[in-house]
């Protein structure tokens, strides 16, 4: 199994937490590319940011960003360049599940908090 299939695994178990929960979710995107001269959809990100789109009554409509613990910084910077706030989940391998965290901007600088631990 390939990387970018790992990655998107991830973000259907994270998309089916959500639904669980009962919150709206869009996502995975897809855009059309031409390759030799086929047409194949390849992922791609909302806002150049988030891989699903949420909302809840609470929260209203929020990005997620999906990655593993090795790339949390890189995507909370990618997160926090594109001007919003959202929510980055952390897969910390089968025993861990997802940390959840949220990203924003304190005080001129980057802040990732954390919200929830060892979601599966």
């Amino acid at each position: 199994m390939s990387n970018r299939s790992k990655g998107l695994l991830a973000v259907h178990k994270v998309k089916k937490i959500l639904q669980t929960r009962g919150e709206t979710v869009e996502g995975p995107g897809y855009k059309p590319m031409f390759f030799k001269g086929r047409m194949i959809a390849v992922h791609s990100d909302y806002f150049g940011a988030y891989d699903l789109m949420a909302f809840s009554k609470i929260r209203c409509l929020y990005g997620i960003q999906v990655c593993d613990y090795k790339q949390k910084q890189r995507n909370a910077k990618k997160i926090y360049d594109s001007g919003n706030d959202g929510d980055l989940w952390c897969y910390m391998g089968a025993r861990k599940g997802f940390n959840v965290y949220h990203v924003t901007e304190l005080e001129g600088k980057l802040h990732t908090e954390l919200l929830e631990e060892g979601l599966k």
